[in-house]
């Protein structure tokens, strides 16, 4: 259960860490990816 709060935090951290590329670039790799090719 606490791994599904997590990933929240974590979604949440990329969201607004999307503006600013190459912080969490590695961390944003497997959830950015899906997201990239859904808006693709």
């Amino acid at each position: 259960m606490e791994n599904f709060f997590d990933l929240d935090v974590q979604i949440e951290q990329i969201t607004t860490t999307k503006v600013m590329p190459g912080v969490t670039q590695t961390s944003c790799a497997f959830v950015c990816y899906p997201e990239d090719l859904t808006l693709a």
